[in-house]
């Protein structure tokens, strides 16, 4: 398994000698529910396979950043017996190429982004299929998945409630601490944290893992309605 380490602070520190400002290394074939974490250089993408013998295809979080043999979701799919006809529906967090690139590569699925970010994907060569809108739900063969504005990193920036695991994107990432920061310091993704931290302070029982594109995991929602009471 391949780890990377985004940052490194020099503050202070975990047992161990771990930074606590070290983001979690991403985890490379991690499996939560039916979602696998791909790791795509220093992002990730997010594969949720079928149930046994269901007609629902994979749906994709993300596509990578190519879009050619180099792309790691083709040697995933290769090892688990699919093909890219196999994956049915593509969710992009956001806008920028090296998230959506790797779309190319899967004609038949469904595209759906964010309507603040389609405008942008198209201009650069991309396609988006379906706009989403903050606030929709919508049902994907057993799945069920809600969309979240979360502009800061970029204008059409979104996180997703898939099932009960929470797609942070390019939101935020997880520290060694399982502490929570948002991507950028910025003061639009400060807000846009908070807010999803405020939406879940009120539905503890809806979140049971939450998924970030550049680090590893955080278990439970705790961690993400705490960030909303730091000074």
């Amino acid at each position: 398994m391949i780890t990377i380490l985004l940052g490194v602070g020099c503050s202070s520190f975990l047992p161990g000698g771990t930074s606590k400002n070290t983001i979690k290394p991403i985890e490379d074939g991690l499996v939560v529910e039916s979602i696998v974490q791909i790791q795509d250089d220093h992002r990730s993408i997010f594969a949720a396979l079928p149930p046994p013998r269901s007609p629902q295809g994979v749906v994709l979080f993300d596509a990578g950043d190519s879009a050619d043999e180099s792309n790691p979701i083709l040697a995933f799919l290769t090892e688990n017996e699919l093909t890219t006809a196999d994956v049915s529906h593509i969710f992009l967090t956001h806008e920028h190429q090296s998230h959506t690139e790797g779309v190319a590569l899967f004609p038949d699925a469904e595209v759906l982004a964010l309507s603040e970010a389609a405008p942008e994907i198209i201009q650069q060569g991309g396609r988006v299929d379906t706009l989403l809108e903050a606030g929709e739900k919508m049902e994907v063969g057993p799945h069920t998945v809600e969309i979240f504005s979360m502009p800061g990193h970029c204008d059409g920036n979104s996180s997703f409630l898939f099932n009960q695991t929470l797609m942070m994107g390019d939101a935020a990432v997880a520290y060694m601490d399982d502490t929570i920061e948002p991507m950028e310091g910025n003061a639009t993704s400060i807000q846009s944290l908070s807010s999803l931290s405020d939406t879940f302070s009120q539905r503890t029982h809806d979140v049971e893992v939450i998924l970030f594109s550049h680090s590893g995991p955080i278990y439970g929602v705790d961690a993400l309605i705490e960030y909303s009471s730091q000074p």
